[in-house]
């Protein structure tokens, strides 16, 4: 009957540890940290959406405007878009044509053409190397 005790006994011990594990989900102890992480996350969404929602971005212009003139009202818009590095009228102030509005950050534009400019040394010199 020893045999069969200390079977029983196993099998008790056994039934017991399975329990245990049972009640213990894997990964419970992960748990906090992921909740901590995941409203960490969604706190800087939040943030980061009412900021651009609600946000100003100053010196950037993106809208086109409507200037006053004897004949009615007359559109502008800008060629190309671009960063307002100067705007040299204020609101109600009276200008004569050709008179300097605002000036247009060039620096984008530089870059493009001294870009521009190598490629072309470039093209020029592997040209005269080709013939």
């Amino acid at each position: 009957m020893t045999g069969a005790a200390g079977g029983a006994a196993r099998a008790a011990a056994l039934r017991d540890w399975a329990q245990d594990a049972a009640a213990e989900e894997p990964g419970a102890e992960a748990r906090g940290p992921a909740r901590l992480g995941l409203g960490t996350l969604l706190l800087l969404l939040a943030v980061l959406g009412g900021w651009g929602l609600g946000g100003r971005v100053a010196g950037v212009v993106a809208a086109p405007g409507v200037v006053a003139v004897d004949g009615g009202l007359l559109p502008v818009a800008p060629a190309e878009p671009g960063i307002v590095a100067e705007v040299a009228v204020r609101a109600g102030d009276r200008v004569v044509a050709g008179a300097l509005l605002l000036r247009l950050d060039t620096a984008a534009l530089d870059l493009e053409a001294a870009r521009l400019a190598a490629e072309a040394e470039a093209l020029a010199a592997r040209r005269a190397r080709l013939e």
